[in-house]
Formats: C-alpha cells, sequence, structure tokens
C-alpha cells in the first residue's frame, strides 16, 4: 500500500532572499505581500491543467510492459474482480488533483501550494491503494511511462520555474515603485 501523493510548491531559496529583503522595507511590505499571494494562488490555473493531462488510450493490442509476473497477476485480478476488463479508464487521477493555498506562517515569509491527489482503488485483497504514486508519482510503472503518462516531478519543475520567475518579477517591480 503507497502512500497519498502529496508535494509542496515552494519558491527557491533565491526568491525567498530576494523576498525577505523587499519585505524588509516598510513602504513596499503590504503591495508586496498582497502581490505574492496572488501570484502564488494564480498557479492552480496553471497546474491543475497540466496535472488532468491524459495521454490518448492504449490500443488493446498493444504489449503492455510489467515490472514484474507478480504484478502482472495482481494487476489483472483487481481488474477481474472490478469488473473492468477490458480496462477502461475511471477519471478518478485526472478529477481528484487538488491545489491547496497555504498561507505563510511568519512575516516576510511566502505563502506555500500543497498539490495532492488522494485517488485510490480497493484492490483484490480488499486493501485500500492509492495509485497516483504508481501512474505519475515516483514509482511510476513502466506500462504507464510507456502509455506517456508524464512524471509529476518534471511537472512540478515547470512549475516551480513559472512561480519563481512570477515572483521575481513582482519583488523587483514593487521594489522599483519605491524608488520612483
Amino acid at each position: 500500500m503507497s502512500s497519498y501523493i502529496r508535494y509542496e510548491l515552494i519558491a527557491n531559496k533565491a526568491t525567498q532572499d530576494a523576498y525577505r529583503r523587499a519585505f524588509s522595507e516598510e513602504k513596499v511590505r503590504r503591495r508586496l505581500a498582497r502581490r505574492a499571494s496572488l501570484i502564488i494562488r494564480s498557479m492552480e490555473k496553471t497546474i491543475i491543467p497540466l496535472l488532468q493531462d491524459e495521454p490518448p488510450v492504449r490500443s488493446p493490442y498493444s504489449r503492455v510492459r510489467w515490472a514484474s509476473a507478480k504484478q502482472r497477476r495482481a494487476v489483472l485480478a483487481f481488474l477481474r474482480k472490478s469488473g473492468n476488463l477490458p480496462y477502461q479508464r475511471t477519471g478518478r487521477l485526472r478529477s481528484g488533483w487538488k491545489v491547496n493555498f497555504q498561507p505563510s506562517a511568519a512575516r516576510g515569509e511566502l505563502a506555500t501550494l500543497s498539490v495532492t491527489n488522494p485517488a485510490s482503488a480497493v484492490n483484490a485483497k480488499g486493501q485500500t491503494v492509492r495509485y497516483a504514486t504508481y501512474v505519475v508519482g515516483t514509482q511510476q510503472q513502466p506500462f504507464h511511462a510507456d502509455t506517456g503518462w508524464y512524471e509529476m516531478d518534471s511537472v512540478l519543475k515547470t512549475v516551480r520555474g513559472l512561480l519563481n520567475s512570477a515572483l521575481q518579477q513582482a519583488i523587483e517591480a514593487e521594489s522599483g515603485q519605491k524608488d520612483a
């Protein structure tokens, strides 16, 4: 049984340091804090469509690259028991993504986003299995990679880059406004 998929989306150290420096200036503090929170919240609109992207359905005649014979038997037993053979996607993984805004705990700190997917199924043994980690997470199975499912780490790397860039621009803009 795997754990619930959860990722934290946090600005990099350089962005956090620049934010703290700019935040220390009284005239900039309120505008910058409000603007940074709006930028971080707006990332949800970027993250969710990326996470809901699904590859095309695999042809029933294509080979499946299993990690092991044991895995093949377990997956097929589960699909038979659930009446989902031939396999049809349920859409639970796609629709299960949640992005939660977490305000900063201390003044001068940036807020974070928590990206989770509690999508689960009950396997042939009656155990709850959180399968997102096997499809797109750190334990992605070979046949999911072959099908074209993205890797969560690469999606979050892209979003982190966008987040840091947007925050750096906001910090520079707000710090520059005080000098004018």
